[in-house]
């Protein structure tokens, strides 16, 4: 039996992901303050809050859902306050939609789309990128919501 699919979505805004086959899902862009978090799925809704998100604030939940009932079971944060990769987002998931040919390739990862180029950095060879490969991307965030990536490694 397949498994549910999962969307989490930050109440009041477009922010969205899908939850991958492993549990896992990114929210970039969250706006700082209280948010809620809305699971759906087809047998399920259910909201929890996480209080006092800064900007640049790195948050690792794991929730456990229960029909339209959510609880977070471990909650970590870190705050990048270094300036480093300021402008970068960073992006783990697997690989979908892959078109093009080393090193200019367009695939995308957790609904985002990323783009490659002659001046992305591949830790790992180019070549062996195909859909489903999970990969950690890193690059500036385009104002169309999409990544060209400054490096590609596999996660």
């Amino acid at each position: 039996m397949a498994a549910a699919t999962v969307t989490v979505t930050i109440v009041g805004t477009d922010i969205t992901s899908l939850v991958d086959g492993r549990g896992d899902f990114q929210l970039t862009g969250v706006p700082p303050g209280d948010i809620t978090l809305k699971f759906t799925s087809a047998g399920a809704s259910a909201l929890i809050t996480l209080s006092g998100v800064a900007a640049g604030d790195r948050i690792h939940v794991v929730v456990t859902l229960n029909g339209n009932a959510a609880r977070i079971d471990h909650e970590d944060r870190d705050h990048d306050d270094d300036g480093e990769d300021e402008d970068d987002n960073e992006l783990k998931g697997p690989v979908s939609g892959l078109s093009g040919t080393c090193p200019a390739l367009i695939f995308t990862v957790n609904g985002v789309k990323v783009t490659t180029n002659a001046a992305t950095k591949f830790e790992d060879p180019c070549g062996q990128i195909v859909n489903g490969k999970r990969v950690e991307v890193e690059g500036p965030r385009q104002t169309d919501g999409s990544i060209v990536a400054t490096e590609v490694e596999f996660d």
